[in-house]
């Protein structure tokens, strides 16, 4: 799956029906505020986190695809997501799942801390 801007908003209604974007965060055009949207993602793969593991499952490989998306917004929005996580309580476990490349750009915003 390549997740660019354009896609974001439809590749999150289909991939996760139960994930429910605010209105005010689709503009008038059908583009979407992404930073707003990717954080209400994070808050969602976590409060998933205590109840459906295939679901966090799917929104993890998702991120994954934003990871190594072409798009560098995607990338950034990414990098929004995986700042906005870690506040989650079930963290930890989360972490684990994480694919290759989220690993990796997990790292990179730890790095970036020091």
């Amino acid at each position: 799956m390549q997740i660019t801007g354009k896609t974001l908003l439809r590749d999150l209604q289909s991939g996760f029906p139960r994930f429910k974007i605010k209105p005010d965060w689709i503009n008038p055009d059908g583009s979407i505020l992404g930073h707003p949207v990717i954080n209400d993602f994070a808050r969602f793969i976590c409060d998933t986190s205590h109840a459906d593991a295939d679901e966090v499952e799917r929104a993890l490989s998702f991120l994954e695809s934003a990871v190594t998306s072409k798009d560098e917004y995607i990338r950034d929005l990414a990098w929004e997501c995986l700042e906005t996580l870690e506040s989650c309580e079930n963290f930890d476990n989360i972490h684990i799942h994480f694919g290759q490349n989220t690993q990796a750009l997990w790292q990179t915003i730890n790095q970036s801390r020091r």
